[in-house]
């Protein structure tokens, strides 16, 4: 008598090489997960998951690894070792021959542990019948391993890439910049309900689509833990990205709605790379260190309103020799010329001011912004068409204060003094001979003190 053997019982499990399943890697520790990596080191997906580090890449990113990749396994399938024919091994039935014209015995499928040795007379199998059952086994596995890497591959490609809208915000200019574009990037992960990207892929990807820009600019998202301040990633240099480790990906997190939210500023100062500030290569900043960077990123966008930016008003053009001779022939012609050429400049009297007040503000009213007339045929205006008041102030010698309270003053009395009716209080005061060294201060002041005093006097004349 002799033992059949086992394998012939169950058609020995595959030795195959075949793609991991999630049984092969339920219940595996990290350093079992670590030495299945490393013994494919080559097939790690250096692109989308980064550089793979023994000490520090997680437990998911190598699982995710193990399943999604061409990482294979020669151990046999799982549920062939838990007490159950494998699903192979259930197709088929156990076959024994007596002799070489025997009947084919037939064993329904069952648990191999259920499966006794069989008892056979001292019989002679041909290695034939052996060799055709091994084969038949050996051809049948390649195609079944072929549909099985190609369903996971299409599971896996189906899985490692996402669509996301990037809403990006371009805060360099006087007036925002707001870009709306639609990229495609693989998934880095997505445990506990978020959606890890990297932040290079979603870069490349955008500077791979119609609306790429250019930097220097600094890159940022809105922090996770308080979305009304700004978390920067990475730098653009040129067309360039630089992210704040150059051995590590930095991992972006997607909203649930597919939009990502990219916000594009300047870099300060001299710096041009985010690698020289080390506190922002901080996962999450403490919030006085946030508020710091918040105060600087408005520093910059202050500095580039338009308060700051207004352009100071330009200095009129001097006259020319035509205009210049033009209107001091007209001043000189007005009556009390020469009564207010005399008293530029000299200590007067409250009467003499006034008249000399009176006198500049005629003038002006007579010629404020009335049009140059044609003074010749080459003529060409300094400054416009229209008489502007930097004219008259050149003519009269007087500055633009000492032009501005004549008129002001002047509007005054003509309703007090020179006017038809007149205050006697102001009358007084205007013909006080003791009020030469003075200077203009107390009259100006009883002047605004008086109209204020009285707002409706010579109203009952008009």
């Amino acid at each position: 008598m002799r033992i059949m053997p086992h394998y012939l019982n169950y058609l020995a499990p595959c030795t195959m090489e075949r793609r991991f399943t999630e049984a092969d890697l339920n219940d595996l520790s990290r350093n079992q997960l670590v030495e299945l990596v490393e013994a494919q080191l080559h097939l790690w997906p250096t692109a989308s998951k980064g550089k793979f580090r023994r000490g520090k890449t997680n437990m998911k990113a190598m699982t995710d690894a193990l399943l999604t990749c061409q990482f294979t396994t020669r151990q046999p399938l799982p549920s062939a070792s838990s007490g159950h024919v494998s699903s192979l091994a259930a197709k088929n039935s156990v076959v024994c021959q007596s002799g070489a014209n025997a009947p084919i015995a037939v064993m329904p499928n069952a648990p191999i542990a259920s499966i006794p040795p069989i008892i056979m007379p001292n019989v002679h199998i041909p290695p034939a019948i052996i060799n055709d059952v091994e084969a038949s086994h050996v051809d049948e596995e390649p195609s079944r391993k072929n549909v099985v890497l190609e369903a996971m591959d299409q599971e896996a490609l189906s899985r490692e890439s996402c669509s996301i809208v990037l809403l990006i915000e371009d805060t360099r200019h006087l007036f925002n910049d707001k870009i709306s574009q639609r990229i495609e990037v693989p998934v880095i992960d997505s445990s506990g309900g978020m959606t890890h990207v990297g932040a290079k892929d979603v870069i490349t990807a955008l500077q791979a689509s119609i609306s790429a820009f250019e930097g220097p600019a600094r890159l940022g998202i809105p922090d996770v833990e308080n979305p009304e301040f700004t978390k920067f990633f990475g730098t653009l240099e040129g067309i360039e990205y630089i992210g704040l480790d150059e051995h590590e990906s930095e991992l972006l997190v997607v909203p649930r709605n597919g939009r990502l939210e990219i916000t594009v500023a300047r870099i300060g100062g001299a710096r041009t790379s985010v690698k020289e500030e080390k506190p922002n290569a901080l996962p999450f900043l403490d919030p006085f260190t946030q508020f710091e960077e918040f105060a600087k990123t408005e520093q910059v966008r202050l500095a580039a309103s338009p308060a700051s930016t207004r352009v100071k008003k330009k200095s009129p053009k001097p006259l020319t020799s035509e205009e210049r001779d033009w209107l001091t022939a007209k001043v000189q012609a007005m009556e009390g010329f020469e009564t207010f050429q005399k008293q530029h400049g000299q200590r007067l009297n409250n009467l003499n001011r006034v008249l000399y007040w009176k006198f500049a503000a005629n003038f002006t009213q007579k010629y404020y912004k009335t049009e140059w007339p044609i003074l010749s045929i080459e003529h060409e205006h300094s400054n416009g068409t229209v008489i502007r008041k930097h004219a008259l102030e050149t003519i009269l010698d007087m500055k633009t204060t000492g032009l501005n309270q004549a008129i002001n003053m002047s509007r005054i009395l003509a309703k007090c003094y020179h006017g038809a009716s007149k205050s006697p209080e102001v009358v007084n005061f205007v013909e006080d001979t003791t009020s030469v060294s003075l200077g203009s201060e107390p009259l100006v002041n009883f002047l605004l003190e008086w109209e204020k005093d009285h707002p409706g006097f010579g109203r009952e004349l008009d």
